[in-house]
């Protein structure tokens, strides 16, 4: 059956943010938090074929994903807590016939898989909720039976709800946008038509803003039209307004929504048919306003898979461009009413790109690059600052990814991982993590007593033994009994765990008396500074 998506010499870009599809807007930083990413890590059976890898990040930066596995696909789940490994994959009950799915974190903290299931007489729309370490023993079913159904979006509110969206498809030429609620109760309520009847109505994204109101943009590729309806929390769905101008042809709407209430819908507009170009547009609706009209954001150009993200209150609009027979990243954004010229982010042929904004007001923005069969993911991170200049190298041979975002500056990336030479999808996942501040686990002395000279050099010396939760810069103060300024000062890079080195009576050019001294010792990294860890050392002639 159609979906309605339009072909163009650009591979398409698609934007997961936070849960799946569903930007999610940070929240002002006060400073970048410092984040390291873990070793990837197996995730997956070797032995069974597995692809569409999703994840959410729960309290504590509990990991929970989701991948679909099998010939006959179902999906199957695997869980990480913090600082631990990966648990042995199980089978989400009643999961069969799997084709695409969803995975969101509730307002209660936890995992909900929804998938589009394939039945004898048709598909319908399912879901399961993983609490108290299972998932449910029964899926619940949320829509009726339809020839095929596609596109599923789902996001909770902080007012407790958890809403869905889907494309449904009630004949090889007629489809619709539906969806369902879930009360804070947990009851379900609906479906309910979002489109208007008549139309063909598909790719449907959907955001929340901090008040708990709904937006969702889809296309109408019967009226070439770009459509919109709104739900504030725990009310009903508005009637559609159409948001594109009318007579173009426009594609794959993409819908992000900041917590004060201002809301962005993003896509791709023909604007030139021999040859082919298109531009990237954009409709914003400031909080307690209408919709604006829409503006276009670049010219005549091939680009393709336009997506927006809302970040501190501006929208931030992605996409990829042909420049010079290159698919570059693109990126612009608004401060205000003011849009800044565009800028490339990345120029080595970008494949898919992925963006995410993190709780610490970071906005992520992932890409495969290279060739098919040989695909690298790289990233980089845009902070108060401004981009990091090199880009991070993630994973190799990735074929599709997800990832989402934690409280503050901490994500989940999982991939699946097929080369030329491998026949199978095996998950892959790393971990980022905001870096704690150093901690100083243990400082010694071999010695307490020490000589300035002595016919027996070895008494002229101790060994120090530091030990450090991460690597840092330490700084090191010998300061004499009976004073406040220091008598030596001196400072060294040491790894994580148990280091040693020797200390005599010269340190760093400076000779020290006769007399009791504490050595004082405080680790630093950009995470912070340790608390100060002392020892005694008598020096003696």
């Amino acid at each position: 059956m159609r979906s309605g998506r339009r072909t163009t010499s650009l591979i398409a870009l698609g934007v997961i943010a936070a849960g799946l599809g569903l930007a999610v807007p940070g929240v002002p930083a006060s400073g970048a938090t410092p984040t390291e990413w873990g070793a990837a890590e197996v995730v997956s059976d070797p032995a069974v074929a597995s692809t569409t890898p999703r994840v959410v990040l729960l309290d504590g930066d509990q990991a929970v994903a989701t991948w679909r596995q099998g010939p006959d696909p179902e999906v199957v789940s695997a869980v990480r807590a913090a600082g631990g490994a990966w648990s042995t994959p199980t089978r989400v009950p009643g999961s069969s016939g799997v084709d695409g799915h969803t995975l969101v974190r509730d307002s209660a903290g936890r995992a909900v898989a929804v998938w589009e299931a394939r039945t004898p007489v048709g598909e319908v729309v399912r879901t399961s909720t993983r609490a108290q370490g299972h998932w449910s023993e029964l899926p619940g079913t949320l829509s009726a039976t339809w020839p095929e159904i596609r596109g599923i979006r789902a996001v909770a509110t902080s007012a407790g709800e958890l809403l869905v969206v889907w494309t449904a498809w009630t004949s090889t030429s007629q489809s619709k946008i539906q969806a369902m609620t879930r009360t804070p109760e947990g009851a379900w309520v609906g479906p309910v038509d979002l489109s208007q009847a008549g139309k063909v109505a598909t790719r449907p994204s959907l955001a929340v803003d901090g008040a708990g109101t709904a937006t969702v943009a889809w296309m109408c590729s019967s009226c070439d039209t770009i459509e919109s309806v709104t739900r504030p929390s725990a009310g009903t769905w508005s009637s559609p307004v159409t948001l594109s101008q009318v007579g173009l042809d426009v594609f794959d709407p993409w819908v992000s929504a900041d917590p004060g209430g201002a809301v962005a819908v993003s896509w791709t507009a023909m604007i030139q048919t021999v040859p082919e170009r298109y531009a990237v547009q954009l409709a914003r609706r400031p909080a307690g306003s209408g919709w604006a009209a829409p503006i276009g954001l670049t010219g005549p150009e091939l680009v393709d898979g336009v997506h927006v993200v809302m970040l501190r209150g501006n929208p931030h609009v992605l996409w990829t461009q042909l420049i010079d027979g290159v698919a570059h990243l693109r990126w612009r954004h608004a401060e205000g009413d003011t849009w800044q010229p565009a800028q490339s982010l990345a120029t080595e042929s970008v494949a898919d790109a992925y963006a995410l904004a993190t709780g610490n007001g970071e906005l992520h923005v992932a890409w495969r690059y290279g060739t098919p069969g040989e695909w690298r993911l790289a990233a980089r991170t845009l902070t108060e600052k401004g981009w990091t200049t090199t880009p991070v190298e993630l994973a190799r041979d990735v074929r599709t990814l997800g990832w989402a975002a934690g409280s503050s500056a901490s994500l989940a990336l999982v991939w699946e991982r097929q080369s030329q030479q491998q026949t199978r999808g095996l998950i892959h996942a790393r971990l980022r993590h905001a870096v704690p501040a150093p901690r100083i686990t243990r400082l010694r002395l071999s010695r307490h007593r020490i000589e300035i000279t002595s016919p027996r050099r070895r008494l002229t010396r101790t060994r120090v033994t530091i030990g450090l939760s991460t690597k840092a810069r330490v700084r090191f103060v010998l300061v004499r009994r009976g004073s406040t300024r220091p008598a030596a000062r001196f400072a060294k890079s040491l790894p994580a765990g148990r280091s040693r080195f020797r200390l005599t009576a010269r340190v760093g050019g400076v000779r020290l008396r006769a007399g009791t001294y504490r050595l004082r010792a405080r680790a630093i990294t950009p995470a912070g500074r340790s608390a100060v860890v002392s020892v005694r050392l008598r020096v003696v002639r």
